[in-house]
């Protein structure tokens, strides 16, 4: 994205206070999204999470922006499993502010290891139908990535 300063053009990003709101947002959406899939998705729906965790195995180790496409595929899917318009709405609404983050967490050493057995975890709580469950899986999944992503920025964590 572009915000304009007088005459020229610069590439927005976000400052450690709106990453911090974004993040608070995104946590209790993707949250929400993860209850409702577990009482709506269906089993076809559920079977395409579950081939997108194994598919996902092969990129560990990669290219960070490969993963990081892959996840937000992930994502997506579960905000369609939700079944709800207006939540996937704002969930598009969220993921483009993200665009505006330089680097991906998945740059971080390690994290793309972590992130799919998370996803697993996720997936199976959907998968039983356990809406607290699935809510908290990806609650946390979206904190360990703020998390990471703090580090990062502070230097903390390598990166590839």
């Amino acid at each position: 994205m572009l915000t304009r300063d007088g005459r020229s053009l610069i590439v927005a990003s976000l400052d450690h206070n709106q990453l911090a709101e974004l993040y608070t947002v995104r946590t209790e959406l993707e949250g929400l999204a993860a209850r409702l899939a577990a009482r709506h998705a269906s089993p076809e729906e559920v079977r395409v999470l579950k081939s997108m965790v194994a598919e996902d195995r092969a990129l560990l180790g990669g290219d960070p922006r490969a993963l990081s496409r892959a996840n937000k595929r992930f994502h997506k899917q579960i905000h369609l499993a939700s079944h709800n318009r207006f939540l996937v709405q704002q969930l598009d609404l969220v993921h483009r502010s993200m665009a505006l983050m330089a680097n991906t967490s998945f740059a971080a050493e390690g994290r793309d290891e972590v992130a799919l057995v998370e996803h697993a975890q996720i997936v199976a709580a959907i998968e039983a139908g356990d809406g607290d469950a699935a809510y908290q899986a990806l609650k946390s999944h979206i904190s360990q990535a703020f998390e990471t992503r703090l580090r990062v920025e502070a230097g903390e964590l390598r990166t590839r």
